[in-house]
C-alpha cells in the first residue's frame, strides 16, 4: 500500500511542471506600467504615443512561406472555382493568410513613465511582436479584428527589427478626436487642416530623438524608418482613407500616392 502511494506520488511529481517548462510569453504582448520588459533578442519590439482610444492594426509582410502558401490555395481556388464562387473562394484565402499575420495593438496598455529628452513625462505603448516588415493598415476604434477604417488609399510600413525597440512617434486620429466620446476637439493637428489643409483621419509624427523608456536596460530605442506604401485592397469593406503626408517620406499628386524618397509612384502591396 504505502509502496503503491510512493509511487503514484513520484509521478504526480514527474508530471508537474517546472520552471523550465511554464508557459513561454507570447508571440505579441503589451506591457503595462507594472510589467518587467525582458528584451528578447529574436523577437522585435515597437513604441508610440497614441492620442485616440482607438487600437492600431498592423499586417506584417509575407515571407516566401507565407506566400507560396496562398499561391498554391490561389492555383487549386482557380482550377475548383468560377465566377462569383471564385472571387469569394480567393477573397477569402486572402483574408485567412492575411489574419495569421495580423496584429492589433492594445493600446489599453500603457508604459506612463516614458519620458522625452527633456525629461517629461507621457504615455506610451510599448508592444512586443515577431520581427519583421509591417503596414499600417488601419485603426479600430471599437472592439473588431479589423480596422474599422482601412489606410488604403496610402500608408507606410516599417521594420521591427530583432531585439531593438522601434519608436514609431505619435499616432492620432482626426476623426476620433474630432467625433469620439461627444467632446469637441481642436480643428486641426499640428497646424494641419481636413481637407486642402491635408489632414486625413489618421496622422503620424515621426521622433527624430527617441524616448527613454524605463525598465528596458540597455536595449536601444531606434526612430523607425518609414517606407511609402501605395493602394491596399480592402479586404473587409471598411471605410476607407489615407494616412495624412509625411515630410521626406509621403506624399500625393491627384490619383497618385508619391515615395518622397525616391519622388515615384508607391508600388502597391499584395498582402
Amino acid at each position: 500500500m504505502i509502496r503503491s502511494f510512493c509511487a503514484f506520488f513520484a509521478i504526480l511529481l514527474l508530471a508537474a511542471p517546472t520552471a523550465a517548462q511554464e508557459k513561454p510569453e507570447p508571440e505579441v504582448r503589451s506591457f503595462n506600467k507594472k510589467a518587467v520588459v525582458n528584451v528578447d533578442p529574436k523577437s522585435g519590439y515597437i513604441y508610440f504615443d497614441n492620442y485616440f482610444a482607438g487600437r492600431v492594426v498592423l499586417v506584417r509582410l509575407p515571407d516566401d512561406a507565407a506566400r507560396a502558401e496562398r499561391d498554391a490555395k490561389r492555383v487549386e481556388a482557380r482550377a475548383k472555382f468560377s465566377d462569383g464562387k471564385l472571387v469569394a473562394a480567393l477573397r477569402r484565402i486572402d483574408y485567412e493568410s492575411r489574419q495569421k499575420r495580423t496584429v492589433v495593438v492594445d493600446v489599453r496598455s500603457f508604459v506612463p513613465d516614458a519620458r522625452d529628452e527633456e525629461g517629461r513625462k507621457w504615455f506610451g505603448i510599448l508592444t512586443k511582436l515577431p520581427a519583421g516588415r509591417y503596414v499600417i493598415v488601419g485603426y479600430d476604434e471599437f472592439e473588431y479584428f479589423w480596422p474599422s477604417l482601412c489606410l488604403c488609399l496610402g500608408t507606410v510600413m516599417f521594420d521591427a527589427v530583432p531585439g531593438k525597440i522601434v519608436d514609431l512617434g505619435q499616432m492620432r486620429s482626426y476623426r476620433i478626436e474630432r467625433e469620439g466620446l461627444g467632446k469637441k476637439s481642436a480643428s486641426s493637428i499640428a497646424g494641419l487642416t481636413p481637407g486642402r489643409g491635408g489632414l486625413t483621419s489618421f496622422y503620424i509624427a515621426p521622433r527624430a530623438k527617441p524616448p527613454v523608456l524605463p525598465r528596458i536596460g540597455d536595449t536601444a530605442v531606434v526612430p523607425a524608418q518609414y517606407y511609402a506604401v501605395g493602394r491596399l485592397s480592402n479586404a473587409t469593406s471598411s471605410e476607407i482613407d489615407r494616412v495624412t503626408a509625411i515630410e521626406g517620406v509621403i506624399r500625393y499628386e491627384p490619383g497618385k500616392v508619391i515615395d518622397a524618397r525616391t519622388n515615384q509612384a508607391a508600388e502597391p502591396l499584395d498582402l
